[in-house]
């Protein structure tokens, strides 16, 4: 097993990572400068764990995923990104080769994702799990899109479909990956979508669904001053009841299995071919299920949320 010390992880990262600088500064200095135009700041972690698992996922996958995630906040905003800062609590003894395919694999997303570039963070080794932390910049689009802006008589839209990654991670927890490669891919490899320039004109709030739909559009819906209502029939349902033990299943994955990594936009009419209509924002507060025989159900905006404290 080959053995790094810290110069050679910054080594590695910086090789594959840092070509074509968007600061005057980067890698190498004690700060980084950038240009003014990088006005759209995000930060994602981590844990392993808790947000990958090393039994189901590559070094590379994690890689990909740290990445991925951060881009899909910048895309939800209007943006692009330029940027990053990475910052690693590695295991002692993680090998140089799982290093290399982490390395890979945030180099296989940049290049998918306008080569935002590398310019600093920290590296540290710990006892434990793996920490990793990456702050991405980004340059805005037509305007700024925030949560806030949404206005009762919205529809809700989302660009791709909903429940596919809790999907796959139930087929990898159970051992079934092989029962479907796309659900797997999306557990492991997300792949948001950035939103056109007549799609962030149009919207009038935009968020990105990580932590599941019922729970990410609440979160929307209360910025915006407005009530929430959801549609029981979503996106992607169709392939999902194959997978799935029951229709509760796979109800379930679409409204809080997050992972999704899917635009959610509040707008008067689609922002653009592709997108499907998920809900509507109302004057009525509380966040209500519609079935498909147009009947309104009260529920909890359920999804994931990290914990804290004794119970």
């Amino acid at each position: 097993m080959t053995r790094l010390d810290e110069q050679a992880v910054i080594e590695r990262l910086t090789r594959r990572l840092s070509m074509g600088r968007s600061g005057l500064w980067g890698v190498g200095d004690d700060g980084a400068l950038l240009a003014a135009q990088d006005r759209i700041v995000v930060t994602d972690a981590m844990v392993q764990g808790r947000h990958f698992d090393l039994r189901w996922s590559s070094w590379s996958d994690v890689g990909f995923k740290l990445l991925a995630r951060n881009v899909s906040d910048i895309f939800a905003m209007g943006g692009r990104p330029t940027a990053m800062l990475l910052t690693l609590a590695l295991p002692g003894d993680l090998s140089g080769e799982a290093l290399e395919g982490f390395a890979e694999g945030l180099e296989a997303a940049s290049a998918r994702w306008c080569n935002p570039v590398l310019i600093g963070g920290d590296t540290t080794s710990v006892d434990g799990p793996a920490v990793l932390t990456l702050t991405l910049f980004g340059k805005p689009g037509p305007r700024l899109l925030a949560r806030s802006g949404g206005r009762a008589g919205d529809l809700l839209w989302v660009d791709g479909p909903l429940g596919l990654a809790a999907a796959g991670l139930a087929l990898l927890e159970s051992g079934q990956q092989h029962r479907s490669e796309a659900a797997v891919a999306a557990h492991r490899r997300p792949a948001p979508k950035p939103l056109l320039p007549a799609a962030v004109r149009a919207a009038h709030a935009c968020i990105d669904i990580s932590d599941g739909l019922l729970l990410d559009a609440s979160r929307l819906a209360r910025a915006s001053g407005c009530g929430l209502v959801v549609s029981d029939a979503l996106p992607g349902r169709a392939d999902l009841l194959q997978l799935a033990r029951d229709r509760e299943e796979m109800r379930a994955w679409q409204l809080t299995g997050g992972d999704d990594y899917v635009r959610l936009v509040a707008a008067p009419a689609a922002p653009g071919r592709g997108w499907s209509q998920v809900g509507r924002l109302t004057t009525d507060a509380g966040c209500f299920l519609e079935r498909e025989d147009g009947t309104l159900h009260a529920t909890m905006p359920a999804g994931y949320l990290h914990r804290f404290g004794a119970a």
